[in-house]
């Protein structure tokens, strides 16, 4: 597809593939803007079930009005395959920030998920739900700017269901009981999922993290999840208390709304006073004698500092070299050259200026005892 015109639409690199849809980064040629352009497969736009639920998808993205979801552009087909135009945001998704050690720092994470939050409150007030809220969807433009992305699993509450029963759709890290049980799916099931969003940024861990798909479906329904001060010891039972709640089997018992669900968890992680990453990385090593180099400043030059004392000594000024044997004779040998030096100066001295001129020279011996 890389170098295609679909309808009017360059394709020049691809940003990301699901089971359903590829995305691709494209121009516009009539306005030459860059969009995300979501194309799906021609099996699945062959689908007439797949296109009603595709279909739905561009009439609700495009309806959502708000700064922190994506602006749908168009929905349309051609050749075969339909395709969402959507705005391009140049920047990471906070899957990639989770994933990228040493992990999200913990007051961007509560900043980006606010956010995030917004965007699902108020496509629930407009009768939708989102069914797929995970770390991919949520993408980070400049200024970390939010948005919450691919609305392709929305449906409208009040509206005929699109899958057969017992059909649920999402990505099984993230599902609620519910959608696995086939029930009636709420706001309540975003709300659970944006809780293991919360629970993976600050962790560094999903909160289930069975390999077999019917094991991690089973988790969803029945296990309790790894309390996160277990997982990340500093969050402390305050934060444990909220994901509880979060993360309840039962969709009621839940917060009632996202951005109700965030507060909490940010007040929680602030009152255990958290703002680094979840897995920060090990400090550098201290030079030898536990002291640190000078760290200079923009645009100055710092000299290199003198070698290091020789180890046990206070003061590398003051005491000279000590040999293996204690340093004692060394020690005692340098001292007694020092005070022959100074005589031998001071008599040069006197010599020089005419003391000892048309005088009788006594010598005296001086009896110097080295210790």
């Amino acid at each position: 597809m890389i170098g295609r015109t679909l309808e009017g639409y360059r394709i020049e690199a691809e940003l990301g593939r699901g089971g359903q849809a590829v995305v691709y980064r494209a121009t516009q040629l009539a306005l030459q803007r860059q969009v995300a352009l979501k194309v799906v497969s021609q099996q699945l736009s062959a689908d007439p079930s797949f296109m009603e639920r595709f279909k739905r998808e561009g009439i609700a993205a495009a309806s959502l009005d708000h700064p922190h979801v994506i602006p749908v552009y168009e929905a349309g087909e051609a050749d075969g395959m339909a395709f969402l135009a959507m705005k391009f945001v140049d920047g990471p998704s906070l899957d990639d920030l989770i994933r990228t050690p040493p992990g999200i720092d913990a007051r961007r994470c509560m900043s980006i998920l606010h956010q995030a939050a917004e965007a699902l409150d108020y496509a629930h007030s407009k009768g939708l739900v989102h069914r797929d809220v995970k770390p991919a969807n949520i993408l980070i433009g400049a200024g970390d700017h939010a948005y919450l992305s691919d609305f392709g699993l929305t449906r409208a509450m009040d509206g005929s269901r699109l899958t057969s029963s017992g059909v649920w759709m999402g990505t099984l890290e993230y599902v609620a009981p519910e959608q696995i049980r086939g029930a009636e799916v709420t706001s309540a099931a975003d709300r659970y999922a944006l809780a293991i969003v919360a629970y993976e940024a600050l962790t560094g861990k999903t909160v289930f993290d069975q390999t077999d798909r019917t094991a991690l479906l089973y988790a969803h329904m029945h296990e309790t999840p790894v309390a996160p001060s277990k997982r990340r010891q500093e969050l402390g039972r305050q934060v444990d208390r909220v994901f509880q709640r979060a993360l309840s089997k039962k969709p009621d018992e839940r917060p009632a709304t996202s951005v109700a669900l965030v507060e909490e968890l940010a007040t929680a992680v602030g009152a255990q006073g958290i703002t680094g990453p979840p897995g920060r990385p090990a400090p550098p090593p201290s030079p030898p004698g536990g002291s640190r180099r000078p760290t200079p400043g923009r645009g100055s030059a710092v000299p290199p500092p003198p070698p290091s004392p020789p180890a046990g000594s206070r003061n590398a000024a003051s005491l000279p070299p000590q040999n293996a044997g204690g340093g004692g004779p060394n020690r005692g040998v340098m001292i007694g050259a020092g005070v022959l030096a100074a005589i031998a100066l001071v008599v040069g001295i006197m010599f020089a200026s005419g003391v000892f001129k048309n005088e009788r020279v006594v010598t005296r011996t001086t009896t110097v005892t080295v210790p």
